[in-house]
């Protein structure tokens, strides 16, 4: 009776080293279960977490406690990775179509239209002109050059110098003769400008002029 205690104390002694023992040989992949654990002993060491790159199937062939959330977590970031992606392509491919879209509208300038208003010389007027000015650094493009007259529109022009294009600082005028229009004479008329360009550097005047002395008998300009 007296080697039973003896032989407890010494399974005590022991029972610490005997468990150290086995949770060296349980490796990082194996930890110790909690409720493995001894009262009063070392903690059970945590397992280590998961990440994308563990296989669920290597996982779960070793053992290791988090396989099956290893190939969820797995999924998941899979499925958030081509979702990202697929946004992003979706993304990329609007943002080109804005800014294609963009870059037309800023090479496409919309035409710009100059009008003044009638001109009237009474009885003595006879022809009417419209003088358009480029003061701007580039040439400009008509595409449309009217003398919209009271009774007709438009009238025929019997005289035009300023062709399709306006070199920068250059003047030109196209007129017309208000009583040979084949309507009623001395009517009132108006001149309508179109260019390709903006207008920001274009003036014009729109003159009803004394046959006899040249002189200006009504005018007024284009905006």
């Amino acid at each position: 009776m007296a080697g039973a205690p003896r032989r407890t104390r010494l399974r005590c002694r022991l029972a610490p080293l005997q468990e150290e023992a086995r949770t060296k040989a349980a490796g990082p992949d194996r930890a110790v279960p909690a409720h493995q654990a001894r009262v009063g002993l070392r903690p059970a060491l945590p397992a280590p977490s998961p990440t994308p790159t563990i296989h669920a199937r290597a996982a779960r062939r070793r053992g290791h406690p988090h396989g099956e959330l290893a190939m969820i977590r797995s999924f998941i970031v899979y499925a958030r990775h081509a979702a990202v992606e697929g946004r992003l392509t979706m993304r990329n491919l609007v943002l080109s179509g804005i800014v294609l879209a963009c870059g037309m509208t800023g090479t496409a300038q919309a035409a710009s239209t100059l009008a003044s208003g009638p001109v009237f010389g009474g009885k003595q007027q006879q022809i009417v002109a419209c003088v358009v000015v480029n003061l701007g650094s580039t040439p400009i493009s008509f595409l449309t050059k009217q003398l919209v007259g009271q009774f007709k529109a438009p009238l025929t022009t019997n005289f035009d110098d300023c062709g399709t294009t306006l070199l920068p600082g250059a003047t030109c005028s196209f007129q017309a003769n208000v009583n040979d229009q084949g309507t009623a004479p001395h009517q009132a008329a108006s001149c309508k400008v179109v260019i390709s360009e903006a207008k920001t550097n274009v003036r014009g005047t729109m003159v009803a002029l004394d046959p006899a002395l040249g002189r200006p008998l009504s005018q007024t300009d284009l905006h």
